[in-house]
C-alpha cells in the first residue's frame, strides 16, 4: 500500500511477523502497537519522509535488519546502541554527517552502508569492527587531508563534574535539574581510554587502509593522549 497513514490494525492483525515491509510509503512516524512485534528480524522504511530513526524501533529486540535508505535522516540516535541483534545498517541517501561509533559496540553487526550521506570520516572505532563484511561508503565526501583538532576553550566546570559523576559512577539525585540529567545521559566515550567526555575533547585524524580503500579515520579523545604518531602508537600499548 501506499500512502499508508495508520499501521496499527495492520500490526494488530500480524503480530507474529519477521518482516515488515514499509517502504514507500511517505510515512514520518510509526504507532507505538510497533514494539508488540518483539519476533521482527527486518523493517524496510526506504523512501519515506522519517527525519530521525523513530525511537520504537530502539525497542525491537530481536531486529537483525534495518533498511531506512532515502529518507532525510540527518543523525543516528545513540540508541542504535540498544539492537544488539542487528546485522544490518541500511541508511543510505540520507543527510547524515556523523558515523556514531556507538555502532561498533553491537556485537553482531556486518554490514553498513552508509553511502550518499555527507560523511567526511570513520570514527576508528567503526573502522576495526572485526565482524564488518560491507561497509559501504560510495558517494560520501570523504575528507582524507582532515586535520586533527584540539578544543577551543578550558574545559567548563560543567564538563568537569559530569565526567567526575560518569567515572565515579556517583548517584544524580531525583530532584536534579532535567537539563542536567540529559546532558550526563548524553556522554560519549574516549576512542582509546573509554573515558567520559561532552562539548570538550580532541579530535586526532590519520588515515588508514580498509581493503582497498585508503579511509580518513577519526580517534574522539576526552584528552590529548599523543601529539605525532610515534608517540599514538606507544600509547597503545601502554
Amino acid at each position: 500500500k501506499h500512502n499508508l497513514d495508520d499501521l496499527s490494525s495492520i500490526i494488530e492483525a500480524n503480530r507474529k511477523m519477521k518482516i515488515l515491509l514499509l517502504c514507500c510509503n511517505r510515512l514520518s512516524f510509526l504507532p507505538p502497537s510497533l514494539m508488540t512485534l518483539t519476533s521482527l528480524n527486518c523493517i524496510n522504511l526506504n523512501n519515506n519522509k522519517f527525519k530521525t530513526i523513530p525511537d520504537i524501533i530502539f525497542e525491537l529486540p530481536s531486529l537483525e535488519t534495518l533498511e531506512i535508505s532515502n529518507n532525510e535522516l540527518t543523525f543516528i540516535p545513540q540508541a542504535i546502541k540498544n539492537l544488539k541483534a542487528l546485522k544490518t545498517l541500511n541508511v543510505e541517501n540520507n543527510r547524515i554527517t556523523i558515523m556514531p561509533s556507538v555502532i561498533a559496540t553491537l556485537p553482531l553487526i556486518q554490514n553498513l552502508i552508509f553511502s550518499g550521506n555527507p560523511v567526511t570520516f570513520v570514527p576508528i572505532e567503526i573502522a576495526n569492527i572485526t565482524t564488518i563484511h560491507r561497509l559501504e561508503l560510495d558517494g560520501c565526501p570523504l575528507d582524507i587531508y582532515r586535520k586533527s583538532t584540539c578544543p577551543d576553550d578550558i574545559m567548563s566546570l560543567k564538563e568537569t563534574c559530569a565526567r567526575m559523576i560518569v567515572r565515579k559512577n556517583l548517584t544524580i539525585p531525583m530532584n536534579a535539574v532535567k537539563l542536567i540529567m540529559l546532558y550526563i545521559s548524553d556522554v560519549n566515550e574516549c576512542s582509546l581510554c573509554g573515558g567520559p567526555y561532552f562539548d570538550n575533547h580532541y579530535e586526532k585524524s590519520k588515515i588508514q587502509q580498509n581493503g582497498s580503500m585508503m579511509m580518513p579515520v577519526s580517534y574522539e579523545l576526552c584528552s590529548n593522549h599523543w601529539e605525532t604518531e610515534e608517540q599514538r602508537i606507544k600509547v597503545m600499548f601502554e
